[in-house]
């Protein structure tokens, strides 16, 4: 995956569109993974729009995120705006 996005880098490419880049690496890879996407994105002539199941993959990179259900827009909110608004509220029987 490394070398898939190093590739990509060397294109120039102002928009790198990925899915499930890090699903399956190991912590150290999916670390350096995500640290290479932020370099890429702070110059702020790049951007990165990227698929995925992982929520910390998006809490580390994204600005934004888009739900899609079934191939509609469910809603589209910056990452802060859903983190300070909405929560998780896990529950057991009692």
């Amino acid at each position: 995956m490394k070398l898939a996005i190093s590739v990509a880098f060397s294109h120039h490419s102002r928009l790198l569109v990925l899915d499930e880049a890090t699903s399956g690496l190991d912590p150290v890879v999916w670390d350096d993974i995500l640290d290479m996407l932020l370099d890429f994105v702070q110059d702020e002539e790049h951007s990165i729009l990227v698929s995925s199941h992982i929520t910390s993959d998006l809490e580390k990179i994204a600005d934004y995120i888009v739900f899609i259900h079934e191939g509609k827009v469910v809603f589209e909110k910056t990452k802060d705006e859903l983190t300070e608004r909405y929560g998780i509220l896990k529950c057991g029987a009692v």
